[in-house]
């Protein structure tokens, strides 16, 4: 296996996850990154991914949502 066999299937077929980091865990700092808004970020890439045909449910109007 491999990309070809990726590309046998639509984006809508395809399953992706997002991570988010997490140090140190259960501090209540998800998603903290020096100088990057990191949910912004995940929201434009989540955004561009519904543009390419992938099914994105339960996308929220804006990132602050």
């Amino acid at each position: 296996m491999g990309n070809s066999y990726l590309l046998s299937f639509s984006a809508e077929e395809k399953k992706l996850a997002i991570t988010v980091f997490s140090f140190p865990p259960d501090k209540g700092n998800v998603g903290t990154a020096a100088y990057l808004n990191v949910f912004n970020s995940i929201y434009s890439v989540l955004q561009d991914l519904k543009k390419d045909g992938y099914n994105v449910e339960g996308l929220p109007d804006t990132a602050d949502s």
